[in-house]
């Protein structure tokens, strides 16, 4: 028997389902990875004797365990979306597996323009000093910044909230700052 038949044999997997897992298992976020890889080291140490029994090589064991756990979690998550009974274990498992999949939440356009206010504050303090409306920001943003698109809402809400943050800040004068 060689190695890929004692890898589907082990892992019950047909060589396409093992594809398909891989396949799961490349979309995934780190942490789910890191959860699939602690799910790995609880099966090799459940069945190490089954590994003596065989005599596989370790990368081989460990490789059947991967697509192993991975079919184990597969089959919790196909049984929650059906509404089957499922044991404990795949509940924790399953557990794991969701809220280490939570992704950051997107910045979102607001927070992109409130670091183009707080790079560009002294520009912009200085077009507002002159008599620039908010309705003249954006077009003088794109006139002189090469382009860029922001609304005039969020541009006032970023800048105010920038002028909030900097309130009691002394102003510095660059002569005084030493060259490192």
């Amino acid at each position: 028997m060689n190695d890929v038949q004692l890898v589907d044999m082990l892992s019950g997997t047909t060589p396409d389902t093992r594809r398909r897992l891989l396949k799961w298992y490349a979309s995934m976020t780190d942490e789910q990875r890191l959860v699939v890889k602690s799910h790995q080291t609880k099966l090799m140490r459940l069945r190490d004797r089954l590994r003596l029994q065989h005599g596989m090589d370790i990368h081989v064991w460990a490789y059947a365990m991967v697509i192993l756990s991975l079919r184990h979690l597969q089959h919790a998550r196909e049984s929650m979306g059906r509404k089957r009974r499922v044991d404990e274990a795949s509940l924790v498992l399953l557990d794991k597996y969701r809220r280490s999949g939570r992704r950051m939440k997107r910045r979102g356009r607001q927070a992109t323009t409130q670091e183009f206010v707080r790079a560009n504050y002294p520009v912009l303090k200085q077009w507002r000093e002159a008599g620039a409306s908010w309705w003249d920001m954006p077009d003088l943003i794109k006139e002189h910044f090469g382009g860029r698109l922001l609304s005039r809402a969020a541009l006032n809400k970023a800048y105010r909230q920038v002028e909030k943050d900097m309130e009691g800040w002394e102003e510095v004068d660059a002569a005084k700052i030493r060259d490192w």
